[in-house]
């Protein structure tokens, strides 16, 4: 955990689900994933993240301001394909809600050093390519980031 600048980053908790579902709709209807015909169940995103809370496969964390959560990053520790001894925490997911600066780039700093802790040698980060993503590539090439590989969607 760390407290920071009226702001508090830390492991998330069972408790949190709800507040946690808030804002993974919110950045739901911001990402425009509706327009690819994906779509939002609260009752089994509820039941993911609860399970993902619990389970060391994951990593959780949010932010709170005043003891509300104002954002939360999550992603899954998996081996990389080509050499399953060389593991990786993959984002699956990153929010703040808008108007608390300098909390989104904590959370990137806090799930790197969780993932640090726990023995991963890598992070993976993705943005959206339905936003214009031009900061987020300037943010992730600052903290040393590489382009490794984009990714596309097709209905089946």
């Amino acid at each position: 955990m760390i407290e920071e600048n009226g702001f508090i980053i830390r492991k998330a908790e069972p408790d949190d689900v709800k507040e946690i579902m808030n804002l993974l709709y919110e950045f739901y209807v911001y990402s425009d994933h509706q327009k690819y015909n994906l779509n939002f169940d609260y009752m089994r995103s509820a039941k993911y993240l609860q399970d993902s809370i619990t389970n060391n496969s994951f990593v959780v964390l949010v932010a709170e301001v005043s003891e509300k959560i104002v954002g939360h990053i999550g992603g899954v520790i998996n081996p990389w394909k080509g050499d399953f001894t060389q593991w990786m925490l993959s984002e699956l997911v990153w929010w703040v809600k808008p108007g608390n600066p300098n909390i989104g780039l904590k959370l990137l700093e806090e799930f790197e050093n969780t993932a640090m802790e726990r023995g991963i040698k890598y992070c993976i980060v993705c943005s959206l390519d339905s936003q214009d993503n031009k900061g987020m590539e300037r943010i992730y090439k600052n903290r040393g980031y590489n382009l490794l590989e984009h990714r596309y969607i097709k209905e089946l």
